[in-house]
């Protein structure tokens, strides 16, 4: 029932998550054990038969167990030690749709257009054991035996259909869930609205590939999109992209860049300790499980380009200029401290490549200043766009890859304080992620509106999303549901900034008319 949704009970559905993902601490809890994948006691050495062989202080292979594995990428790996209770490291899409979908129509279009392209859709996780000495854990992917598609795609979800507000709590109820430890990590929830519409709310966890990949890979369930085999799986040496057109300058490119980030790890590493702690906002209260959602209607993006080209500017500067006046306006309101913030914001490495076929996280992070203390908004976007300026030059986003996949390496301890240095360097996390320009379908019904999420870290408590899509960009809120923050109005604020901007760049006589 949509009613238990909105009462803050586990949503309709939850019954296909066994009792101890429901409890689950974290996501990687109750890791399955050698004797439950029915592997040989063999596959497991002892401590002393590892002393004989020379494993210790290396980390125990268990190939046996895990035969048609592969290892997890370590980027990728970083995100099962970054998922927490109170921050699940999820990609959440929602998709608005004209007409009715057909459930059994859109799984075996999920079958055909993902699952088959894609195996990673049908492997779970598994870890191999940690070194003896050091604690550090590698993960795997391992095909699951037992997939079964109809327990990644369900619905509909609720016995009536939902408005739009039922909708925005029912997926905020959902992206404060985890997801299955023992299947796929993801999953898709049909969704029945008003007007005879439905929706399509889409989880994955970020160990299976970062937000842009994800929304590229989710959208081939377009009619229109002409989709073809996914390049296959590529060495871990060779994830961050690149054209391979000219051989010779991408290989003195790629050796440039990997001396200019080797060079910059450490000055980096200092500047973000160094930088930790963010002003004490109501976005720096405590965190609970529970969720709130909300994004508003699609903004056209040729006026969005336009205020950005008026004054000097990218789309994206003028995004984070009018989500840090949104923020500006709504601590305001409540009485809260309003003072300059730093958002992470993430950076797409591919290059153009397009997603292989074992997924992968391939992005880095930056730290954005968010003028939030300056009250005027042409200064304010000034600002924003000069610090844009000085990032694009900097290494920063190759810096923080890296670090991520140092990250997946390293024993618990060293996680947690990687963690909470993320998490104390920023107040929000903004993700823009530029989807196609023109109108698609799925099964023959129009694709209306389109927004994504990607996850917060550590104490990171707010996530704004814009996702533009066939000419328009929709602003997407979420945010602890226990902090006073409302994720709607603040979506508003941002929108209606956009709106004050899109009037200081219009010429004198528009403006009087």
């Amino acid at each position: 029932m949509v009613l238990n949704a909105l009462a803050g009970s586990v949503v309709p559905g939850a019954e296909l998550l066994p009792r101890r993902a429901q409890g689950a601490e974290n996501w990687t809890a109750g890791e399955p054990t050698a004797g439950r994948l029915g592997c040989s006691p063999r596959a497991v050495p002892t401590k002393a038969a590892a002393a004989r062989s020379g494993l210790i202080g290396q980390a125990v292979r268990q190939d046996d167990c895990v035969q048609g594995s592969r290892r997890m990428r370590l980027a990728d790996a970083a995100w099962l030690g970054i998922d927490r209770p109170h921050n699940r490291a999820l990609v959440v899409a929602v998709l608005q749709l004209s007409g009715e979908l057909d459930l059994d129509a859109l799984r075996a279009r999920v079958q055909e257009r993902m699952v088959d392209p894609y195996p990673r859709f049908r492997q779970r996780v598994h870890p191999s054991m940690p070194s003896p000495r050091w604690g550090m854990l590698t993960a795997r992917w391992q095909h699951d035996r037992t997939f079964d598609l109809g327990q990644h795609v369900v619905g509909p979800l609720c016995d009536h259909p939902c408005d739009d507000k039922a909708l925005q709590r029912l997926a905020g109820t959902l992206l404060g869930q985890p997801l299955d430890p023992e299947r796929p990590p993801w999953q898709m929830h049909l969704v029945r609205l008003h007007g005879g519409g439905s929706a399509l709310v889409a989880r994955f966890h970020h160990g299976l590939a970062d937000g842009i990949a994800l929304a590229s890979v989710l959208l081939r369930l377009a009619d229109d999109v002409a989709y073809t085999d996914p390049p296959g799986v590529r060495p871990e040496s060779t994830q961050q992209g690149g054209r391979t057109g000219d051989k010779g300058a991408g290989v003195l490119r790629a050796a440039w860049t990997g001396a200019r980030v080797s060079l910059s790890v450490l000055p980096t590493l200092l500047n973000l300790v160094l930088r930790m702690g963010e002003p004490p906002t109501l976005l720096r209260g405590p965190l609970g499980t529970a969720k709130s959602l909300a994004w508003t209607r699609p903004n056209d993006l040729k006026e969005v380009r336009a205020v950005a080209r008026a004054h000097g500017a990218s789309i994206n500067d003028v995004l984070l200029a009018a989500t840090a006046a949104g923020l500006r306006r709504h601590l305001q309101e409540r009485g809260g401290t309003v003072g300059d913030l730093r958002a992470a914001v993430p950076v797409d490495l591919r290059r153009g490549t397009p997603v292989p076929a074992d997924l992968g996280n391939t992005f880095g992070v930056v730290f954005v200043p968010l003028p939030v203390g300056e009250a005027d908004p042409l200064r304010r976007l000034q600002l924003v766009a000069r610090s844009t300026r000085r990032l694009k030059g900097s290494a920063q986003a190759g810096v923080t890859f890296t670090l991520l996949r140092i990250v997946g390496t390293m024993p618990k301890l060293v996680r947690e304080l990687a963690v909470a240095v993320l998490g104390e360097s920023a107040s929000a996390v903004v993700t823009n992620v530029p989807g196609p320009r023109e109108t698609l379908h799925i099964d023959g019904h129009r694709l209306d509106e389109v927004v994504f999420w990607g996850p917060q870290a550590g104490r990171i408590s707010l996530g704004v999303s814009l996702f533009s899509y066939a000419g328009a960009v929709t602003v997407g809120v979420a945010v602890d549901s226990g902090l006073g923050i409302d994720p709607e109005g603040l979506a508003q604020q941002i929108q209606d900034e956009l709106g004050v901007l899109r009037g200081l760049a219009e010429p004198p006589a528009a403006q009087a008319r």
